[in-house]
């Protein structure tokens, strides 16, 4: 999807998975039925977003832990953008290139 960041669309998963953990645990359902219950918990946020009623925030990811060796490669070596590929819009990026 090029419409978010890659941060942002993990924000949006990380809180789906979470919606999904908690009616897994909640009601008596199947694996099965808690990933439909990730994927539209998910989508709904991302419709809230679009809307306006849900702040569009960036997963954070644990800046002490080591970048890996393709997202240094890609991002850092070959096209020289650190971590904007994960912070930016990819649409962004490209036009900037």
């Amino acid at each position: 999807m090029d419409e978010l960041p890659v941060a942002q669309a993990l924000h949006l998963a990380y809180l789906g998975a979470m919606s999904a953990s908690d009616y897994k645990q909640k009601y008596p359902v199947s694996g099965q039925q808690a990933a439909d219950m990730l994927i539209k918990r998910t989508g709904q946020r991302l419709e809230s977003m679009r809307d306006g009623r849900f702040p569009a925030k960036a997963y954070d990811r644990p800046w002490k832990l080591p970048r890996s060796a393709i997202s240094f490669a890609l991002w850092g070596t070959i096209l020289g953008m650190e971590d904007n590929g994960f912070t930016h819009r990819i649409a962004d990026l490209t036009a900037s290139l």
